[in-house]
């Protein structure tokens, strides 16, 4: 009788192991597929009769993001186009660290590369793997998130 009942145990000890193993990998397989984002944006700048036009394409996906940016300069014609990988981290409050991964830029000229860096924080415009970028995001609706730098708002970006 006493070999039946440890016998019993422990099936139940490894069921229940069993059990809780299946169900940490479904937390955190639902967990990194709710974390994986993707999102377009647009952006416009207006200093004086200059309007710089950025659209942005951003995804992010456990612990990996890639940024494509193309940029215009009206009063230049200038162009300015960026792809950027890069490493994140989220803390508390939606607080995400961006580290520098690796970059490809293309621009139109020096000068046009000179524009833009006025507009861009340096974060983008370099490889530099020490160069980290602090930012917020917050999602207003299931489709809408918004990037902040403390609490001002840069821009919307809408979930694909």
């Amino acid at each position: 009788m006493l070999n039946i009942n440890v016998n019993i145990n422990y099936a139940v000890a490894v069921l229940s192991l069993m059990f809780l193993m299946i169900c940490l990998y479904l937390v955190s397989h639902l967990r990194s597929e709710r974390d994986a984002i993707a999102c377009d944006a647009r952006l416009s700048i207006v200093d004086n009769d200059r309007i710089i036009a950025f659209r942005m394409a951003i995804s992010f996906d456990n612990g990996d993001g890639f940024i494509t940016l193309v940029g215009k300069d009206s009063a230049s014609a200038a162009v300015l186009r960026l792809r950027k990988t890069f490493n994140y981290e989220l803390k508390k409050n939606n607080v995400m660290v961006m580290s520098n991964d690796a970059s490809v830029m293309n621009y139109s000229s020096v000068e046009s590369f000179n524009a833009f860096k006025k507009y861009l924080p340096a974060f983008f415009l370099t490889t530099r793997s020490d160069m980290k970028m602090l930012t917020r995001v917050v999602r207003s609706s299931d489709d809408l998130l918004v990037f902040m730098i403390v609490d001002t708002p840069l821009f919307v970006c809408e979930v694909r």
